[in-house]
């Protein structure tokens, strides 16, 4: 099916748009919602360009698509979509220089930080703190969650990390958890005081009780449930649900926000990039780099 044309002010514009539009449709197949997310994203770009006085696509260089791409930010434009726009714009560059309809693709070298991966939420200190505090300490199990959520926020571990530590992976006298992370690769990271007091607690007063209930041996993983067995991962994804309703961050309730907001304070900080990604476990800095 042609693709409708269009009608934008420039002759000129509105003919490579439309040349483009025709061989996404003609050629590549490309599905109609698609195209159309094309269209409406190039003519964006296009008007952006008018309201600068520049009435062609042959552009000497990208700095007019970081401001335009700047722009739609500033007025609130999600990144998804930020993304979606640049991406739009590079393919449409780069098939009017195939064409030979410009000069050169000028979008080859594009890189804008941060855009291509969705910034990751997080709490605010003053959240994490409401949000630590809300399991109750007159309760066996809220003694316990609290020493697991503390643990949690104060190591930035994984999910499956926390389910996975066993007692003797506790190294009080450093303060710090010897986690065996992806791959078996093993990781010691520091703990502060307030995690070492809650899990001190637990330890101490809850841990032996739970452990009691086990009836198939001795339980060796820090963190039980009320059976003695160990907490599994979607267990702790409803217990952080539970708490982060109570504490009124419900919009904020996954485990992995606290690992996000780990991280980003600890940068806020002052954190070397680095440290942090050992701290993470991370094993490429890129994966680091989005915070």
């Amino acid at each position: 099916m042609e693709m409708e044309r269009i009608d934008l002010a420039d002759e000129s514009k509105n003919q490579d748009i439309n040349h483009y539009l025709h061989y996404l449709n003609a050629e590549l197949g490309v599905a109609k919602n698609t195209a159309l997310a094309y269209k409406n994203d190039l003519i964006r770009f296009s008007a952006f360009l008018d309201d600068k006085g520049i009435h062609s696509f042959d552009l000497k260089d990208p700095s007019s698509i970081f401001e335009f791409l700047d722009a739609e930010r500033s007025r609130g434009v999600s990144m998804s979509t930020t993304s979606r726009y640049l991406s739009s714009i590079r393919m449409f560059v780069r098939f009017l220089a195939a064409e030979k309809t410009i000069s050169s693709d000028y979008t080859s070298q594009v890189s804008y930080p941060g855009l291509w991966h969705r910034l990751p939420e997080f709490m605010t200190e003053e959240e994490v703190n409401r949000f630590l505090e809300a399991p109750s300490s007159a309760s066996p199990l809220g003694i316990r969650d609290r020493a697991m959520l503390e643990l949690y926020y104060a190591t930035g571990a994984r999910v499956s990390e926390l389910t996975d530590l066993k007692t003797e992976g506790i190294i009080f006298s450093m303060k710090m958890l010897r986690i065996i992370g992806k791959g078996g690769k093993e990781r010691l990271v520091p703990f502060g005081d307030e995690a070492r007091k809650a899990l001190e607690l637990y330890l101490n007063t809850v841990r032996g009780v739970l452990a009691a209930r086990n009836r198939s041996g001795k339980p060796v993983h820090v963190f039980l449930s009320r059976n003695g067995r160990r907490l599994s991962r979607d267990w702790i994804f409803r217990l952080v649900r539970k708490y982060a309703a109570e504490s009124g961050v419900s919009s904020k309730a996954s485990p992995h926000v606290l690992r996000h907001s780990f991280a980003t304070h600890l940068l806020e900080r002052g954190a070397d990039l680095r440290a942090v990604q050992e701290l993470l476990g991370h094993v490429n800095i890129s994966t680091t780099e989005i915070y």
